[in-house]
């Protein structure tokens, strides 16, 4: 969009030459507010498992991540499982040994059968098939090799994580910010900028941090859980007794909580996009709406979408809190119960009853732990779901078709045939049966009334929206050559300046094609030579956004600028003069008169003067194209539509336009008799 700050990648990006951005802007659609069929749309019911495919994909890239990650993942649930099971036969070593030291105390000869003092504190342990004879402090040892390896692989799966994480956010942003670049520009027009930022703000900031850390500890928590059921089983299997009931509860309580949670956080996703919207087209038209001291209306409006999108997010809150407290009172329940069960078995000792009891508790409340961060996996993937379907917006073929020769147009002969257009397959054609044949360097005007279908045509000639029918320029149908190639050969000034943060000369030649020769003689044509000349960085210049730091009129003139190197043999204006002082407009009419004499202009028109000395004038009403002619032929039908259009400027304007009309038109019957 017009307002954004191009990266040098973004320059360079094929979709984003000037034609395409001078006449998105050109069409004057209002992306900031979005009418009222603008709803965003939003999902319903589970993500899908194609979004979770989406995401591992994204962590498996490259390929060596993925594996890396599960092998230092599962290494430290070993590790962990392996500490607690010979933390348990330490416990029963030395506890044989101290049995061993009472049964061997004879009164005044306490080491009668002791061989060696050591003995008492050696233990017979069966690993696997292999007996070992173990010295307690060997228990010792091992204890303390397996907690420092524990330590450095712990370390090891998080800083791995937290870099197969990034890479796999850079790449979906990356994937989602190339499908916006290319997208259609009717997504631009039918989705308001805040809806767009909401995905790449606070969307891919979900991903970065609350996505990374919920999926972090439920990939974690999976083995963790695995693990402790493994001990478990081989401890103390009657401890599931309890748990397989507990589980369908639990799972219970997940359903009902998700069946809202999902829906919630789309909710809150969606209420923040007017409330983006709002802001954005607030601090753009700050200026207007102080002029008419109406911060009171603008503030009601942001703190009524700001309720909305709060109100969202505190139920978002509440409904996660009353989950989180259900699991908790379901997992006390479920600990106290084996409690009682393993303090009252006679068959467990001290220290099976405390590791099983241990490990009920974990279980117990990793299972909650692990359904709660299941869920918030699920509900936080809303934001994958949401990056993912911008991610698959529909392109425009940019390189598809043919290569036209260097030089084309050579002539800039324009027909249309039969064109046709509508913006989706079931809406209303905006324009029906379009049928012209422009000559070259023949000068067009086009008018009509608001909704007459003037930028719609502009739209087929750039094939921003596909027609029906045939664009042909020099004989070559417009739909069989290279998008790319097609807006590279034809230029637009529009109505409303487009610039980008960067150099001034970047903004004159965004894919450097031309010399300083070229842009400083282009400057010297809009008389804006000496200015930059001025200035201490001349064509270095940096521009603000905007191009805040030039006037509007200079800004204008930097346009007609970039237009004159292109040199295209079709021009469109988009009344470039209307928003200009008399002066600045006095200047841009002479130079688009005597720079662009050996092109096709089409000039759309909001202010009549401007077409008056063109050599025909299209008239364009509910789409259709009801008159063209010289305009002082139309004029002379007095029920015709342009005649009624110039009427309608008023009594003493009217006269003026039309003996500015016949003047024209009498220089022409005499340059064509000459």
């Amino acid at each position: 969009s017009s307002g954004k700050s191009p990266s040098k990648h973004q320059l360079s990006h094929d979709s984003l030459t000037e034609s395409v951005i001078s006449l998105a802007k050109a069409t004057k659609v209002d992306r900031l507010i979005g009418g009222a069929g603008d709803e965003e749309e939003r999902a319903e019911g589970a993500v899908t498992w194609a979004v979770y495919g989406h995401y591992l994909r994204a962590l498996a890239q490259p390929a060596v991540m993925l594996p890396f990650l599960v092998t230092f993942a599962a290494a430290v649930q070993v590790f962990n499982n392996f500490i607690d099971w010979w933390l348990n036969k330490w416990t029963n070593a030395a506890e044989r040994a101290t049995n061993r030291s009472s049964s061997n105390s004879i009164v005044g000869n306490e080491y009668a059968n002791i061989t060696q003092p050591s003995e008492i504190y050696v233990d017979h342990a069966r690993l696997g098939s292999m007996m070992l004879d173990l010295d307690l402090s060997d228990y010792q040892i091992v204890f303390t090799v397996m907690v420092l390896l524990l330590m450095i692989v712990s370390v090891a799966r998080s800083v791995w994580f937290r870099l197969v994480q990034v890479s796999a956010a850079r790449l979906l942003h990356d994937m989602m910010f190339t499908a916006v670049v290319k997208a259609k520009v009717i997504f631009f027009d039918t989705n308001p900028i805040g809806r767009i930022l909401n995905r790449f703000s606070k969307d891919v900031g979900t991903m970065d941090d609350q996505l990374s850390f919920a999926f972090f500890d439920f990939f974690t928590g999976t083995l963790n859980f695995l693990g402790i059921v493994a001990v478990t089983l081989l401890i103390n299997p009657a401890v599931f007794i309890p748990t397989l009931p507990l589980a369908f509860v639990f799972f219970f309580v997940r359903i009902f909580y998700l069946s809202s949670s999902r829906d919630v956080k789309r909710l809150e996703a969606t209420t923040r996009s007017p409330l983006y919207s709002h802001i954005s087209a607030s601090m753009q038209g700050l200026t207007t709406v102080r002029a008419f001291s109406n911060e009171s209306r603008t503030l009601k409006e942001y703190h009524n979408r700001q309720d909305v999108n709060t109100s969202a997010f505190f139920l978002s809150l509440a409904t996660a809190r009353w989950f989180a407290s259900s699991i908790d009172w379901l997992v006390a329940f479920f600990i106290t119960g084996v409690a009682f069960a393993s303090v009252l078995s006679p068959a467990l000792s001290a220290s099976a009853v405390g590791l099983s009891l241990m490990y009920a508790i974990a279980m117990a409340g990793t299972f909650g732990r692990y359904l709660e961060i299941w869920t918030r996996c699920e509900i936080n993937m809303v934001s994958v779901e949401r990056i993912m379907n911008y991610s698959e917006l529909p392109s425009e073929p940019l390189t598809e078709g043919i290569l036209p020769p260097s030089d084309w147009p050579t002539m800039g002969h324009l027909q249309f045939r039969n064109v046709s257009l509508r913006y989706d397959e079931d809406g209303d054609f905006v324009l029906k049966d379009i049928d012209a044949d422009i000559q070259p360097k023949e000068k067009i005007g086009i008018v009509g009334r608001t909704g007459a279908g003037k930028s719609s045509l502009l739209r087929a000639l750039f094939r921003l929206t596909e027609p029906d029918g045939s664009v042909l320029i020099d004989g070559l149908d417009t739909k069989k050559v290279v998008l790319q190639e097609l807006r590279k050969r034809l230029s637009i000034i529009p109505q409303d300046p487009v610039l980008f943060i960067g150099s001034l000369r970047r903004n004159l030649d965004p894919f450097a094609e031309f010399s300083d020769d070229d842009l400083w003689s282009a400057l010297e044509q809009v008389e804006l030579k000496t200015a930059v000349s001025d200035l201490s960085s001349g064509l270095e210049t940096h521009m603000q956004e905007g191009g805040a730091n030039f006037s509007v009129g200079q800004r204008q003139l930097i346009c007609l600028a970039r237009a004159l190197l292109r040199n295209a043999r079709i021009i469109v204006i988009d009344e470039a003069t209307a928003n200009v002082d008399p002066e600045t407009d006095a200047l841009i009419q002479r130079t688009i008169k005597a720079r662009f004499i050996s092109s096709t202009v089409l000039t759309i028109a909001h202010r009549l003067n401007t077409i008056m000395d063109s050599d025909r004038v299209m008239v364009l009403e509910n789409g259709r194209l009801i008159e063209f002619d010289h305009p002082h032929i139309l004029l002379q039908r007095e029920d015709g539509v342009f005649a009624s259009l110039v009427a309608e400027t008023g009594a003493q304007n009217s006269a003026l336009l039309r003996r500015l009309a016949e003047a024209c038109y009498q220089k022409r019957i005499k340059r064509n008799s000459e």
